[in-house]
């Protein structure tokens, strides 16, 4: 919800274009995220046509919020 909300499209009174989100994971993508080289993966932009129309400039990484600071990663969201 928190990086929902920060993506969110401010329309006026109270209206916002908001982003869906669909969260996976697998084996596979936890060796990839977990990666050391994942931010120059991010930064190479999208790995297919379907990708680049829903995603537009690229994907975004992130570090993961540490479990007993959640309150902070809201400032590094935003």
């Amino acid at each position: 919800p928190m990086l929902r909300g920060s993506v969110a499209v401010a329309r006026g009174e109270g209206r916002f274009d908001r982003m869906i989100s669909d969260f996976r994971t697998s084996d596979a993508i936890v060796d990839f995220i977990n990666s050391a080289k994942i931010a120059d993966y991010a930064g190479r932009g999208v790995s297919t046509p379907d990708l680049s129309i829903r995603i537009k400039t690229g994907p975004m990484a992130l570090p993961a919020p540490d479990a007993d600071k959640i309150g902070d990663y809201k400032s590094l969201i935003r």
